[in-house]
Parts: C-alpha cells; structure tokens; sequence
C-alpha cells in the first residue's frame, strides 16, 4: 500500500513539474550579436554611385553585412566623415565585446545630443559609454528613428523603444532585421 502511494505521489510530482515547466530554446534570439564584428567600410550611399565610408556589421549567422551609419557629414571641423567612421566603429566593437551594446539610446552628454551604448533603458548616457556625438541642429530622437525604420525598411516589429522621454534601438532585433549591404566578406 505505501509503495502504491509513493508511486502516485511521484507520478503526480513528475506531472506537476512537467505542466509547469517553462519551455527553453537552444539559441538565445537575443545573443544574434554574440559574435558580431563591426568595422569602417566604404559604401555607395546614394543612386549616382556616391561613395562614403559607413560603419557596417558583420553578421556570421546571416553571412552578410549590414550598414550601421554612412558618414555624409562635413560639420565636424575636426572629424572628417573618414576618422569619424574609424572612431565610431571601434567604439560599436569595444562595446559589443564588452556585452554593453543591448540598445543605442538617445541622451545628452556635456551639453550635446548624443547616441550612446547601453545595457538596459535605465542607463544614461555618459562619457563612458558614448558613440558619437549628433550636429547641433539634428534631434537624436529621429537620427534614431531613421536607423530603426530606414534601415530596416518594411518590417513589421517595431524595434525603436520610448522611455521617459528618451529613445532606444534594440541591437539585436536590428541586427536580425537590417537589409544586407551586399558585400561578401
């Protein structure tokens, strides 16, 4: 009799533990960005050809490049469109390889609009963790828009995320969603 009940109570701990056990995936979505690389490349921005260095990301699980940012801009007396590209991607890879890229947030640092790197939607920007810094008649908040909706072009997840008054690009559904460049690697 008590092993028939010991039996039973097993058979409904066994049931119990499997009704609620949450489902886990081999893969991560969110660690897309894992082995991501980024790097200075130069690109064709425009339908004549126009070419201009752009920060891209290599994405191993796709076998393609993606653009991050063409470099256009003439408006920063020391940084040309060239060194600005160099900077800014070692700075995309320094963060990815220290895990702190999970969001480009918009923010102010040192009086200036800014994107930055960030964990989580709590973190502000700072010296510590800023890519590059925004001209002073350009709205962080659309320089952000545009990289999630033009690069992305028709998806239908939205990946451009408000928070108190700030915006945030979700790297790795960017990552998975962005059109390739088109170059092999």
């Amino acid at each position: 009799m008590k092993l028939r009940s010991l039996c039973t109570a097993l058979g409904i701990s066994a049931l119990t533990l499997t009704a609620t056990a949450v489902p886990t995936f081999s893969q991560d979505v969110g660690n897309i960005s894992g082995d991501v690389t980024f790097s200075c490349k130069v690109s064709a921005v425009d339908r004549n050809g126009s070419q201009a260095p752009a920060t891209v990301a290599w994405i191993p699980q796709r076998k393609k490049y993606v653009y991050i940012i063409n470099w256009k801009s003439e408006g920063f007396k020391q940084w040309t469109p060239q060194k600005r590209c160099e900077v800014v991607s070692g700075k995309f890879q320094k963060f990815q390889e220290s895990g702190q890229l999970q969001y480009l947030a918009t923010g102010v640092n040192n009086g200036s609009s800014v994107i930055c790197a960030v964990q989580s939607q709590e973190e502000l920007c700072n010296n510590n963790n800023q890519l590059f810094t925004l001209r002073s008649s350009s709205d962080s908040a659309q320089v952000l828009d545009r990289m999630g909706n033009i690069l992305v072009g028709a998806s239908s997840q939205p990946i451009v995320q408000s928070a108190n008054n700030r915006k945030f690009l979700n790297m790795s559904s960017f990552l998975q969603q962005a059109p390739d460049m088109g170059l092999e690697k």
